[in-house]
């Protein structure tokens, strides 16, 4: 579950870094426009990616079964890191045909960071059981 909701809400936020990485930030007047346009068509694909990299991902970290809550941490980052920057490379490969694959890379690295972040913030968040609401 919780890798679903990450992914759901990584979509947006790859949209947001991408229009503010790429088109100079939020100040031109299509930028909102763009991340609706981002949100809707490259949308699905950044969820089933992002999902199956990242059940990958933490399926390797349980494999290490290591205890120390820091090693999980560094491998769980560099493994993200290192998935962001292939994921970065091929889309400027496929897609772009472009020349700057660093830039690219890059990119493909700061947006996979955050998305890592974002897993442990929804893991660390303690869901309110409704039921335990109502007196």
């Amino acid at each position: 579950m919780k890798l679903f909701i990450t992914a759901i809400l990584s979509v947006p936020l790859f949209a947001i870094i991408t229009t503010f990485y790429f088109f100079n930030g939020f100040k031109q007047d299509y930028s909102v426009e763009l991340v609706i346009l981002i949100v809707t068509y490259i949308g699905p694909i950044i969820f089933l990616v992002n999902l199956v990299f990242s059940l990958m991902i933490e399926l390797c970290i349980d494999i290490l079964n290591s205890k120390l809550n820091w090693a999980k941490y560094i491998i769980g980052l560099g493994l993200y890191s290192v998935c962001g920057i292939i994921i970065g490379i091929a889309i400027g490969l496929v897609f772009l045909y472009e020349l700057d694959i660093i830039l690219y890379g890059i990119s493909g690295f700061i947006l996979y960071i955050c998305y890592f972040h974002l897993s442990l913030l929804i893991s660390k968040i303690s869901w309110v059981n409704p039921s335990s609401l109502v007196s």
